[in-house]
């Protein structure tokens, strides 16, 4: 401990290929009234509707998961950013679906004294169809010294 700062010394690109904890989450109306009536609160005919904004799996990724990627990844959680966010759409999310996410380290980088940790995820349905496929970037800021990080 230097001046209250962690030095640390880590490597991880270990983590590409890791697979994180996979999680369910059951789409109900309320969580879909609750994401419209944000987006959109002069809408009120939009809820209880059928429609399902697209960005919905971001309510999935934040009340599904149990588990915090930045603690399985070893960031310093202080220092995390939202870097990017895309989802591609191979079918429609439905009220009442059972999602199954299933993630994956598909790269890691070092960039301008940050760590880019992207992220693949695929959302299923209790039919086992894939719905959508979400990637996320995640951005820890760092200052090098030598071979060791200050996060």
């Amino acid at each position: 401990m230097m001046r209250g700062v962690a030095i640390l010394q880590r490597d991880l690109k270990k983590f590409i290929g890791h697979e994180l904890d996979t999680y369910d989450y059951t789409i109900e109306q309320s969580k879909v009234n609750e994401l419209v009536a944000v987006l959109n609160p002069n809408l009120n005919s939009a809820i209880g509707s059928d429609h399902i904004p697209a960005t919905f799996p971001t309510v999935i990724e934040f009340w599904g998961s149990t588990s915090s990627i930045a603690k399985e990844l070893q960031l310093n959680l202080a220092k995390v950013l939202h870097g990017e966010q895309e989802y591609e759409y191979l079918q429609g999310f439905v009220v009442g679906d059972k999602i199954t996410v299933t993630s994956v380290v598909e790269n890691i980088y070092e960039k301008a004294s940050m760590n880019f940790i992207v992220i693949n995820k695929k959302f299923t349905n209790q039919q086992d169809e894939l719905i959508a496929i979400g990637k996320t970037t995640i951005i820890e800021r760092f200052k090098k010294e030598g071979r060791k990080w200050r996060v």
